[in-house]
């Protein structure tokens, strides 16, 4: 019976570590980086030049992030831009050169066309 075992292992408890054994435990991984802060260099001292070289690699990969997150966003837009012209041009030239001479995907095509909501022409 579940119910005897719990009762003997309070008692355990009880009688080995007080009213503080009774008490549940926390469960779980303890967090181990709950309080982590990076430091800030508030030093009337100079910066060793290790330092420098640290700081100047965490302002360079920080450009590089930014730089590439602006070129996703400005090859995103060429592509519905593409997806337009091809759309305009649709009616003159077949698909499958529009799509060669711009380099785009056939499903990259269709992808911009429902979502700019572009009409559908067979």
């Amino acid at each position: 019976m579940r119910l005897k075992s719990s009762i003997f292992q309070w008692q355990k408890d009880f009688s080995n570590f007080g009213i503080k054994g009774i008490y549940p435990k926390p469960k779980g991984r303890p967090k181990s980086m709950s309080n982590f802060k990076r430091k800030k260099h508030k030093s009337n001292k100079p910066l060793t030049r290790e330092e420098e070289l640290l700081l100047k690699n965490e302002a360079l990969r920080c450009e590089l992030d930014v730089l590439k997150k602006l070129h996703a966003l400005i090859q995103a837009e060429e592509k519905s831009q593409k997806a337009q012209v091809i759309m305009e041009l649709r009616h003159k030239y077949d698909l499958e050169v529009l799509l060669n001479h711009t380099s785009m995907a056939r499903s990259s095509f269709y992808y911009h066309q429902k979502q700019n909501k572009l009409p559908v022409l067979s």
